[in-house]
């Protein structure tokens, strides 16, 4: 992607996302380690392709491939396939969406933490985690099986609750824009967005708190629709080069699309030299092969030359040979007779060997 992911931007795909609610989970693929695409119909409205990564859910209209199957694929399939989805959420101002499902004989909520390296957990209707897709421990949660699902520390903050104290307090001796990125958890570009706009210096420590309250308060209020990519809803474009859309999926959607154009290409270009390198080792090893060929075809044809050359005296010691064995003279009486510096004869095989010069 082209930049971070906010809580913003997570809200504005979750309420395009209400489409989704009462709709069937057909199927489910893991593409990757940590990316998941979710198949989803609903009568009247079709079928719908969810597309899940660590850092951004969002309706797809393309769906990669699977290189190999996946076990926390497998478990889901399990679990949640066929069930329905009753309710999308976000949490607070956070970057975490929760997908309430219910299935023929339990309910689940599948949560979605799409910030650091994303992580996608299973829990039961009670939020005990039936199983996450990676398991990891912080230093003040762990996200385990058979734990209950903990939000991190940073969601006690909330975005859409501050006040101008909070704000004050929260800068503090902080560079503004680290405030807003990560406290706020508005992601550098806006956070990048909201100084320039306000012509404050982004490393400043001390900024205007009544300017930057306003236009926080603009963003409270901010009303989650398509035009928040054209800058009626904001003062500034989620980017320069995003006009003609008709929903912020769309706008994601076009984004990843050339994403995944690169990474399918990518991976077209890393089987082709794979390919290109086995052809490769194939043609090293028939290059020494024919030599080897070679190398004996040369032997076998001065042999075949030598032959050649003494066949008179090859064919008299053969018949020598076979008159003996025609009168029944054993191997050993021919091997005295026959033996000479030249000739050497092996009487328990029955091989005569000339040293043909």
């Amino acid at each position: 992607m082209s930049r971070d992911y906010s809580f913003i931007d997570i809200a504005c795909i979750v309420k395009e996302l209400q489409v989704l609610l009462d709709g069937k989970i057909d199927n489910i693929h893991q593409v990757s380690e940590d990316e998941l695409f979710l198949s989803i119909f609903k009568s009247s409205k079709g079928r719908f392709l969810l597309r899940i990564t660590p850092n951004i859910i969002y309706l797809s209209t393309y769906k990669k491939e699977a290189d190999r199957e996946y076990g926390f694929c497998k478990f889901l399939r399990r679990r949640i396939k066929n069930a329905f989805i009753r309710k999308i959420s976000q949490v607070n101002s956070e970057r975490i969406v929760i997908i309430e499902i219910e299935a023929k004989e339990a309910r689940f909520n599948l949560i979605l933490e799409l910030f650091s390296k994303g992580n996608i957990i299973l829990c039961d209707e009670n939020l005990i985690i039936i199983s996450p897709l990676k398991q990891q421990k912080w230093k003040d949660r762990d996200v385990m099986p058979k734990q209950k699902y903990q939000l991190p520390p940073s969601a006690s903050l909330n975005f859409f609750e501050l006040e101008k104290k909070d704000l004050k307090n929260l800068i503090g001796s902080k560079e503004t824009v680290k405030v807003l990125a990560k406290d706020f958890s508005l992601g550098r570009f806006y956070a990048e967005k909201i100084c320039e706009y306000l012509k404050i210096d982004k490393n400043e420590k001390n900024p205007d708190i009544d300017k930057l309250f306003k236009l926080i308060e603009k963003l409270k209020s901010l009303k989650i629709e398509p035009n928040l990519c054209n800058g009626e809803a904001l003062p500034f474009k989620f980017d320069e080069n995003c006009t003609n859309f008709q929903s912020f999926n769309e706008i994601i959607d076009n984004y990843s699309r050339k994403d995944l154009a690169e990474e399918e290409k990518s991976d077209i270009d890393i089987k082709f030299e794979e390919k290109l390198n086995t052809w490769k080792n194939i043609e090293a090893q028939q290059l020494i092969h024919l030599e080897e060929i070679k190398e004996t075809s040369e032997k076998d044809r001065i042999k075949g030359d030598l032959i050649y050359q003494n066949y008179q005296y090859i064919k008299e010691i053969l018949d020598v040979i076979k008159k003996a064995r025609d009168k029944k003279i054993s191997w050993i009486e021919i091997e005295q007779k026959l033996a000479t510096k030249n000739i050497k004869v092996n009487a328990k095989k029955g091989i005569v060997t000339l040293d043909l010069k």
